[in-house]
């Protein structure tokens, strides 16, 4: 299928992004992400840090700030260099917030 070999079959895991028109979709080893329950978006993504390499580790922590943190920056330019300071800061919850469950049927 397309240009990439399936590797599946060799332990590997693969996640497939596409974007475009009315075509966006993420699937993990084939399976669509949408069908997918919390629990098994949970393990994919601990499968995700389990294999990176770790000199990467940092690398995804920090895209992962950036992409889901809140943006923030000085307002003037340093003083010395002329450069600008900004931030990212993600605030996480202290435990997973639970579904509430509906009771009216």
């Amino acid at each position: 299928m397309g240009k990439f070999p399936d590797d599946t079959k060799k332990g590997k895991m693969r996640i497939k992004l596409v974007r475009g028109c009315v075509c966006d979709s993420l699937t993990v080893d084939g399976k669509d992400e949408y069908s997918m329950t919390d629990d098994e978006r949970r393990d994919v993504l601990k499968k995700i840090f389990e294999r990176l390499a770790p000199d990467d580790l940092n690398y995804v922590l920090q895209a992962l700030v950036k992409e889901m943190g809140e943006y923030d920056c000085d307002d003037e330019p340093c003083e010395c260099c002329g450069d600008t300071v900004e931030w990212y800061v993600w605030d996480l919850p202290a435990k997973v917030p639970q579904k509430k469950v509906s009771s009216d049927n």
